[in-house]
């Protein structure tokens, strides 16, 4: 199943069909100031679920067009997108 020509409420699609589950890897060095980092992130879109903030961790979602920008947020490490889990039966 490949990608959408058109996406969003003009074509019939749920507004939020764009929108991913994210985890935010923040550096060790922004950790003491990872609400600085949540707020960067939000104004980006990113609509904070939860954070784990003992491991420098923000949980929550954004639209697939502002991806590249978190990536680019001072004190972000790394965003991962949910990926769909397999269960396996033995």
């Amino acid at each position: 199943m490949g990608p959408r020509a058109c996406a969003g409420p003009s074509c019939g699609a749920p507004a939020n069909w764009r929108r991913a589950n994210v985890a935010i890897a923040v550096t060790d060095q922004a950790r003491d100031r990872m609400g600085e980092v949540r707020r960067a992130c939000a104004r980006l879109g990113f609509e904070i679920a939860g954070a784990l903030p003992e491991i420098g961790v923000l949980l929550g979602s954004v639209d697939l067009g502002n991806l590249s920008g978190l990536r680019r947020v001072p004190g972000v490490l790394a965003v991962e997108l949910e990926r769909p889990v397999r269960e396996q039966r033995l």
